[in-house]
């Protein structure tokens, strides 16, 4: 039966030589005391392109300590996280079908594989207060890693890692299952895939092709339409949670006739040419079409990146508030071109 703990951890570096003082005179500290040493070796698993790492999502089977076993750690806020734990099991490479379903939102249909393998030897302290009771655990480790697949890197530090634990009792799980279906369904696969192009990749056009005096035009007047509909539907509306629905629905309605009356607006300045009739023309309004879809297409995709996101977020706290696990698979996952995409 999986266990849900809750995390707060933070991670210092530690260098050659460097002695960890005595914590025993902190505030609300009555004794500190020294634990027995432990050796930890931890496989951590993966797909090939590393979106999970890249997602924060940690996913290892490691031997050793008070908590050996299978580990499955979901981020939350700024230095928290969820961490979902399995028993240890028979000796395999095989991830528990429990947690594998529970990183199918970061893996796409990718097999998770061991990726690193990870030796600590750490050094614990507890600190205890008045009555005995554990406050927090403070370890130095000394961290040996090697890396598994096609090449091998090995690497060698030293940390400190300070850590306070609450465990969860166990909860229903009926409360949870509508929302954890929806979130292992194919539709939300798809959803979190066409999100992550609008946030990283080109933006599909099907009226692309099309002269932009004809499309640009017509999709100004449909939005207007639109704005226009949905105004009349909050006039008429009851004052209550049916009349904030539709004045929802009307400055969501009023932003997307913004962005198209700004984007016709710039094409309409440029001066776009769709059909030229020699070679020469052909140069000019393959120039003129190019300078002006740069700014088009820049301005398109930071609209759709601010809903991209909204969405993911927006659902996130969704999930979060009703305690899912899979909650943090709405989070963005960072593009690998961009800086910072592995960490």
């Amino acid at each position: 039966m999986a266990t849900e703990v809750r995390e707060t951890e933070n991670k210092y570096e530690f260098g050659p030589g460097a002695v960890l003082p005595c914590l025993g005179d902190l505030p609300g500290v009555a004794q500190e005391s020294g634990l027995a040493e432990q050796k930890l070796e931890a496989e951590y698993y993966g797909t090939s392109d590393l979106r999970l790492v890249r997602a924060g999502v940690t996913l290892r089977r490691r031997r050793g300590g008070s908590d050996a076993g299978w580990h499955l750690r979901l981020p939350l806020e700024a230095g928290a996280r969820r961490e979902i734990r399995l028993p240890l099991g028979r000796p395999g490479r095989r991830v528990p079908a429990e947690l594998a379903t529970l990183v199918r939102a970061y893996a796409r249909g990718q097999a998770l594989a061991p990726i690193a393998l990870i030796t600590t030897v750490r050094r614990p302290r507890a600190l205890l207060d008045a009555a005995g009771a554990s406050l927090a655990e403070v370890a130095t480790d000394d961290v040996s890693a090697r890396t598994m697949g096609e090449s091998t890197t090995l690497t060698h530090w030293r940390e400190v890692e300070a850590r306070v634990s609450a465990h969860f009792a166990p909860r229903a799980a009926s409360a949870r299952t509508s929302l954890l279906e929806a979130l292992d369904s194919g539709c939300f696969i798809a959803l979190l895939n066409d999100l992550d192009q609008a946030l990283c990749g080109p933006l599909p056009a099907a009226k692309a092709h099309r002269p932009a005096a004809d499309v640009l035009p017509a999709a100004v007047k449909r939005t207007s339409r639109r704005v226009r509909r949905h105004a009349r539907r909050a006039g008429r509306a009851t004052a209550g949670p049916a009349r904030e629905v539709a004045m929802h629905e009307t400055r969501k309605a009023a932003k997307d006739a913004r962005y198209t009356a700004e984007a016709a607006s710039l094409a309409g300045r440029q001066g776009i040419s769709t059909t030229p009739r020699s070679p020469a023309p052909l140069h000019s309004s393959g120039v003129r079409t190019r300078r002006t879809c740069g700014p088009l297409a820049s301005l398109a995709r930071n609209v759709i990146r601010t809903q991209a996101v909204s969405v993911k977020h927006g659902c996130s706290a969704v999930a979060v508030e009703h305690g899912c696990p899979a909650a943090a698979a709405l989070r963005p996952v960072p593009c690998a071109s961009s800086p910072g995409a592995v960490h």
